[in-house]
């Protein structure tokens, strides 16, 4: 069975909820959990998205079973490298807090100083660039980097990021835990167009097993320590797949497109019932999120998971999601949506 490492969400219900729910499940299967009750349930929460390819994916776990193939490690930093735009090295890391602790060291170790500005997604969502022009100009030359979350930035926010860190002469690292192999088969470089010095993987790399990386200049990766223990080779056999079907299938492009695809019904459904008075939806296709008034989102996460659709404020794609999950997510936002917007007293508006 699958191991993961649950990060902790910011919206919806609690992420211990989650949790327990993983720990009572009797099976779990592409984008579905089977309960110790019986009751199947769609999992649009994917371990903070570190399942990509779906729950026990049966080529992952295969390989993962028999890890015995020589060089995995550097096959895996090679595959690795030749996707992701910048990677003359890669480093790996057990956790995704050991692999950004490590690139902060290394940053600090050729930049000579110790100051980080750490940029999350809130505040690249929001374009906010005040505290951080106000930072560099101040106190510039004691910044080693500027670690950003980019997913959802927008690219003209990265530039400007980007123009920012150069001017300090700091680092700067992309967090890319949600948002690599997802949003674009080169991640948020990809994407964007932005160069990073450093960008740091999370387990999704693996498909949820314990293993991140770390990929930047020779310069960078050649100074770097190892912050905890060192991957096993299930790890990096499962990562070999991934990063394969990755770039065989353009698993970005499926997640885009199946997620535009809800994103699209979903606003329909908002808009008709008169939901979209209370709530909108926001963010990349592939991890599209309803924001807005609080009661109601934490409404719609109780009700969701009623239905037997475990959600915590985000659509959270892998790739095992296809027509058959979508259509069972749509048939619970129709079951549900009427009656929380009539619970909360707002007018409906229908269409036609």
């Amino acid at each position: 069975m699958t191991r993961f490492s649950l990060v902790s969400t910011e919206a919806g219900i609690d992420a211990l909820d989650y949790a327990s729910v993983l720990r009572s499940t009797r099976s779990r299967a592409g984008s579905w959990l089977q309960g110790a009750d019986g009751i199947q349930r769609l999992d649009l929460v994917s371990a903070d998205g570190a399942i990509l390819l779906g729950w026990n994916d049966a080529e992952v776990e295969a390989a993962a079973a028999d890890p015995a193939a020589c060089g995995l490690p550097a096959r895996v930093a090679a595959r690795l490298a030749a996707m992701t735009p910048n990677a003359e090295a890669v480093a790996f890391e057990t956790t995704l807090g050991h692999a950004v602790a490590g690139a902060l060291v290394a940053a600090r170790t050729v930049t000579g100083r110790d100051g980080a500005y750490f940029c999350d997604e809130a505040v690249s969502v929001a374009g906010s660039l005040d505290d951080l022009i106000g930072l560099v100009d101040e106190r510039g030359g004691e910044l080693a980097a500027i670690v950003i979350r980019p997913l959802d930035a927008a690219p003209s926010f990265l530039k400007a990021v980007r123009r920012l860190a150069d001017r300090a002469g700091a680092m700067l690292i992309f967090e890319e835990g949600r948002s690599a192999l997802r949003v674009h088969r080169g991640g948020a470089q990809g994407l964007s167009g932005v160069r990073a010095d450093a960008v740091v993987f999370g387990p999704s790399l693996a498909n949820g097993r314990e293993l991140c990386a770390v990929t930047g200049s020779v310069e960078l990766l050649s100074v770097f320590e190892r912050q905890g223990p060192h991957p096993d080779l299930a790890a990096f056999a499962a990562a070999d797949v991934v990063l394969s079907r990755v770039a065989r299938d353009d698993v970005a492009q499926g997640l885009q497109v199946n997620g535009a695809e809800i994103v699209a019904e979903l606003q329909m459904r908002l808009i008709a019932t008169g939901a979209n008075q209370m709530v909108a939806l926001h963010g990349d296709p592939s991890w599209s999120v309803v924001a807005g008034d609080t009661a109601f989102e934490a409404a719609l996460c109780q009700a969701l998971a009623a239905e037997g659709v475990m959600f915590q404020g985000a659509h959270i794609l892998s790739s095992a999601v296809g027509s058959r999950e979508v259509g069972a997510l749509l048939k619970a936002y129709d079951r549900v949506l009427s009656p929380l917007v009539d619970q909360f007293h707002w007018p409906r508006r229908r269409a036609g």
